[in-house]
Order: structure tokens, then sequence, then C-alpha cells
């Protein structure tokens, strides 16, 4: 073997270029990792962004839960959505009246108290990743072959306002190495969502009930009453109508002090309310009158119910402060919409004419003796030109 050190230095050197060339070709495929792994979390985030604007554009509660339920499992893919809501007011089917039940078969969940939610799900506090059955991992509502989920706390100023629930049938998607960066600040921003909309619907509500009686107010009932109208229309179901007056009103006022007569304005809309559904409407149509629609009851159950209603607040006494005593009672008058009578399409008068017409039953109620519902009679009108007004029949 030759002495040359040029000789010698050849092999050792080889395997030094070897070496580096798997070495290149490591951080090759490892770059190339990263940029696929950053594409995918660019597309990701502009997903999250896209599904942020629909939802901070949402006009309301209602929207914004659609929007959540349906829009996030189509944006990422999923095949489970929950969202639970704490709702300690009961306010929820006011603010989403007749989209509640829809948004309920979608995975809406609506809890009373907090400690329901933790009952549910004990450890609430921080976001939660598991790639479980979730029979196993003990979470209700959920079908068998989702395998992985995210439960994420939806948090305003230090409350727990409600929980997201995220389910995939790939058991990998939510493993406890997923990032949970974009998914916390997903969370936030529905917190904040549903807060803002929470708020603009307790705005709203102010703006159509009544202070006093929290009874739908007038405003509210003029539009319930088209809208309803078109929609018995469309769907061919009858719609009812009444028109209801506390007797001597003006005599209880005189007689024990308007404080007595704000009480039992408040106790007649107590009343009405065990009487009828929770999706019949209410309003306090001035002074001492009520009104109330009832879709798809038809004119023999209505006056029925009217017949009931006034039965039951016959049967009330009320009480002053010094122990004086007096009875409350009712006159009603009921009017009905039935479409296979009906003009195609609806009269704009429709509305103002089922008003008149259970109108003109309330006078008869009144000069019938009071403490009574009547029928209308169709057409029964005294001018087409009449619009009923707030008064006093005493």
């Amino acid at each position: 073997m030759s002495d040359d050190p040029l000789y010698q230095a050849e092999p050792t050197s080889r395997p030094a270029v070897i070496d580096w060339e798997r070495r290149y070709r490591e951080l090759e495929s490892r770059y190339r990792q990263l940029i696929g792994d950053a594409e995918r979390f660019q597309q990701s985030l502009m997903q999250f962004r896209s599904l942020e604007l629909q939802l901070l554009k949402a006009n309301s509660l209602a929207e914004l839960i659609s929007i959540l339920l349906s829009e996030t499992g189509a944006h990422f893919s999923l095949d489970k959505i929950h969202l639970y809501l704490i709702d300690s007011e009961d306010r929820f089917s006011d603010f989403l009246e007749d989209k509640l039940q829809p948004l309920c078969d979608s995975g809406l969940i609506i809890l009373s108290t907090l400690a329901e939610l933790a009952k549910l799900f004990p450890e609430t506090t921080v976001p939660c990743l598991q790639s479980r059955k979730l029979d196993e991992a003990g979470l209700p509502h959920w079908p068998d072959e989702i395998s992985s989920h995210a439960t994420l706390p939806l948090r305003r100023h230090g409350s727990l306002i409600g929980l997201l629930n995220l389910g995939s049938k790939d058991g990998e998607r939510f493993n406890p190495d997923y990032g949970m960066d974009l998914l916390e600040h997903f969370a936030s921003i529905i917190a904040l969502c549903i807060e803002n909309n929470i708020s603009q619907e307790n705005l709203r509500q102010l703006s159509l009930r009544d202070p006093l009686t929290q009874a739908w107010n007038r405003r509210y009932l003029d539009k319930a009453l088209r809208e309803e109208l078109e929609r018995a229309h469309q769907l061919n179901y009858p719609l009812s109508c009444m028109l209801i007056d506390l007797d001597h009103f003006k005599t209880i006022n005189d007689t024990y002090g308007h404080a007595m007569g704000d009480k039992a304005l408040v106790e007649i809309t107590r009343i009405l309310r065990t009487q009828v559904r929770q999706s019949d409407v209410i309003a306090r149509y001035g002074g001492e009158e009520f009104a109330i629609l009832l879709p798809g009851c038809p004119k023999e159950h209505a006056l029925m119910i009217a017949q009931s209603i006034c039965s039951q607040t016959s049967k009330t006494v009320m009480k002053n402060t010094l122990g004086q005593s007096f009875s409350l009672t009712l006159s009603v008058g009921v009017s009905a919409f039935t479409p296979q009578d009906s003009e195609r399409p609806l009269p704009r008068s429709l509305p103002t004419h089922l008003f008149l017409e259970a109108d003109e039953a309330l006078y008869q109620a009144k000069r019938n003796g009071r403490n009574q519902a009547v029928m209308a009679t169709p057409h029964s009108i005294r001018s087409s030109n009449e619009v009923p007004t707030t008064r006093t029949f005493g």
C-alpha cells in the first residue's frame, strides 16, 4: 500500500460526501413537508376567516346559530356539531321564535343552568381534544360513529355561556397533538358573536314588549298578524283572532287605585298564558284591551278557548293593601280567517277586516252583559272604513 497521503485520503473523504447527500435529501423532504403544512395552515386560516365574517355579519341570533351549525361542518369537513347554550332567563324561545325547533333538530341544545352543563361536561374550563369513541368519553347526544371530537368552552368576561362540540369520524382528526390556537380563537369569536346577538335580541324585545305585562305590544301584533295571515293562506290552515277587554276597568282604577289596576292587567296576562299555546301571540292592544292570535286554530275551538278564559278569569279575586277584594271578568270577541273562503292573493285590507269582526263581536259581548265570549258574524262590520282603536268600554 502506498504511503502517498493523497491516496489514503480518498477512502476517508467519500463517506463524508455520501452523508451530506443523505442529509440534503432529508432536509429537502422536511422542507417540502413544512411548505405543505404551511399551505394547509394558510388554507385553514382563510376558511376560519371566511366563516368568522359570516358569523360577524349575522343579523339575528337565529341566523348566527344556523350559520354556525351548518357552515362550520361544510368548511372543515366535520361530521357532527353540537352547540350547548345556557339560557338561565328562559328567553331563547322568544329570541328564536319559530326557528327554535329546527335549530334544536340541527344540533342546538339549550340548558337552563351552568350546573347542567357542568354535569354533562365536568371539565369545561379549557378546550379539550379527544381521539376516542364518544360513548367511551361519556358525551351525550352524539352518534357512535364519531371517533374524535373537540370540546370548546365559550366564554365572555370570564363567564361560561356555552360550549361547542366538533365531531369527526376520523379517529385522528382531533388528537392531543392537534394545534389549538385556531380553535381557541374561533371559540372566542363565536362567544363574542353570541353575546352581541343576545344583546341585540334583548333590545328588540324591549321595543316589542309591553313594559307592564311583558305581553307583546301593538307594533309586534300588527307585524305578526300580517305574517300569520300570509302563512295561513299559503299553508291552508285557519287563523283565529281574539279581542279581549277587562270589564269595569275604570271602576277598578277609581275605587281601588291605579296600582291595583296595573296588578289586574298583569294577572289577566298570566291567565291568558295558561289558556293558550306557547306559539300563540298574546299582545296588549292598548289600555285594558288584549289581543290573541291563534294560528291553526279553527273558530269553533277558538270560541271554546275564549269561554275558558272568561271562566278562569271570573274565579280570580284581587285584594288591595286595605284588604278590599274584587273580582275580574272579561268580554271577548272572536273572529277567524279560513283560507278556503279567502281571495287569492290576500287583500291588503284583510288584517284590518279580521280585527273589525273581532271588535264587533266584543261590542256584542258588552251589550249582552259582559263576562262572556261572542263569535263574530262574517261581514258584520259597522263601517268598512272603521279601524278599532283603544277605548274604555267600562
